[in-house]
């Protein structure tokens, strides 16, 4: 489709397009956490764990098709113009909404699954202070034995038949979350399309503004408006919690006190995650919402009003631009290496020579 009618000096589109190799170094970087996030995501499917490392599995699958619209999206930036094939417009839209929203739903479905976690933990730790048959560490196991020979006793046993509960749910988030990254991108899917404007350059747009004011009123509403507030509350619980837990002690080799550093780990996860993503990718959803203010005030008709991030955007130059999709998904190879460094379970996957050891033995 061209658009003949839309003129404006481009002075000041013009920026610095960084070298081939640069570009090449990164798409090297994001490969290695394509391997790693693979490596994960197997690992976590042959343990078949649940509740956070469920969670994980689908960031990580997640993470691992980001590569490839990290790939898509930095060298159409780089290059100022769409050049691939006009069918994959829509494929790269849909999929570059539904992963960047499910990659922050997800993360904030975390934060508060580990605050339930840490809530049911904390339950159980008084029930089982209340209970009657608890033993301390200096406490002699033999003192509750009976030593009568000769007497006989009658010993009523009683079981408690309710149920305990000892996790929390994951499927009705997990259900949420894909629904709503998909709500979101479907729009996208299905209208997205290639327009050649002045100077044979090719947007990856929505040609339809009528349609584009409400995709951009859902994509504020549904990437912006909810879930950041809900991400900076879920940072604050877990911070709040994390110092909480700070008195949680160590004791024996009492079964609920073995969880006592497993649920410190995930706190420091949910906290580490958190930060990473409002550091490294809080200033793509900023520059998404100055793109969309701008282009409310510019009068119709303007090309700038067909430029749709994350390929363009008017309120900052394309070297600008380039470097926030690069930082924004450098978080895909920045959580896998999070993941081996605070999860036990997970560092333990990737202790290579412990592994060799155990097979020449």
């Amino acid at each position: 489709m061209k658009m003949e009618n839309f003129t404006e000096s481009n002075s000041g589109e013009e920026s610095a397009t960084l070298s081939l190799w640069i570009i090449i170094s990164y798409y090297c970087f994001v490969l290695i956490g394509l391997i790693l996030n693979v490596c994960i995501s197997i690992c976590l499917i042959q343990r078949k764990e649940r509740g956070i490392f469920s969670l994980i599995l689908h960031l990580t699958i997640v993470d691992c098709l980001s590569t490839f619209v990290a790939v898509i999206e930095i060298w159409i930036i780089n290059n100022h113009s769409w050049v691939l094939p006009s069918k994959l417009c829509r494929f790269f839209s849909g999929s570059e909404v539904l992963i960047n929203t499910f990659v922050l739903y997800e993360t904030i479905c975390i934060n508060f699954h580990i605050t339930s976690t840490l809530n049911l933990y904390l339950q159980e730790i008084r029930n089982d202070g209340k209970s009657p048959i608890s033993l301390s560490e200096e406490e002699d196991s033999d003192q509750f034995l009976v030593s009568h020979e000769e007497e006989h006793y009658n010993r009523n046993v009683v079981i408690d038949y309710r149920r305990k509960k000892t996790d929390i749910a994951i499927l009705v988030p997990l259900f949420l979350v894909w629904f709503v990254g998909l709500s979101v991108s479907i729009p996208q899917l299905t209208l997205s399309t290639p327009v050649t404007v002045e100077n044979s350059v090719v947007l990856c747009t929505i040609f339809d503004t009528f349609h584009k004011r409400l995709l951009q009123n859902l994509s504020v509403a549904f990437r912006i408006i909810i879930p950041l507030p809900l991400l900076f509350l879920s940072l604050v619980i877990l911070i709040t919690r994390s110092y909480q837990s700070m008195h949680l002690k160590n004791v024996g080799q009492n079964l609920l006190a073995r969880k006592t550093k497993k649920v410190q780990s995930m706190l420091v996860l949910g906290t580490v995650l958190t930060i990473l993503y409002v550091t490294v990718s809080l200033q793509r959803q900023i520059l998404a919402i100055l793109h969309f203010i701008a282009q409310e005030i510019n009068a119709a008709g303007s090309l700038s009003n067909f430029k749709i991030p994350p390929l363009q955007n008017v309120t900052c130059s394309n070297l600008t631009n380039l470097l926030s999709a690069m930082a924004h998904y450098a978080c895909s190879t920045l959580r896998p290496i999070i993941y081996i460094l605070v999860l036990p379970e997970l560092r333990y996957m990737f202790r290579f020579s412990e592994k060799l050891k155990c097979y020449k033995k």
